[in-house]
């Protein structure tokens, strides 16, 4: 009898998905995420806003924004932990102009 076909599945089992913390205490979620912004926008992350793990431990719907050493921001969306990250820049806010209304007028 052929065991090779219980062996790959069962250590698959042993290596552990995109949860759990990494040695320095961050979730490898967020670890996967600062490789991947480097890669592919050369991002070197200087901090995260607005991080978001649904479940907690990676396993669900996991967003964060990204703000770069260079002053560029990320967004960044993963729904499976077995995907990349669909990542798309910020752009500048622009506040929309107040109607000239005179109601609206100082003094």
């Amino acid at each position: 009898m052929s065991y090779a076909k219980f062996i790959l599945p069962a250590m698959l089992l042993l290596v552990p998905l995109s949860g759990g913390q990494a040695e320095d205490g961050k979730p490898t979620w967020l670890l996967d995420l600062t490789h991947q912004l480097m890669e592919e926008q050369k991002c070197e992350v200087a901090f995260y806003v607005r991080v978001r793990d649904e479940k907690g431990d990676g396993s669900g719907n996991v967003e964060a924004r990204a703000r770069c050493q260079d002053g560029r921001e990320f967004d960044a969306v993963r729904d499976d932990p077995l995907q990349q990250f669909v990542i798309t820049a910020c752009g500048v806010a622009v506040c929309e102009a107040i109607p000239d209304d005179k109601d609206h007028q100082p003094g």
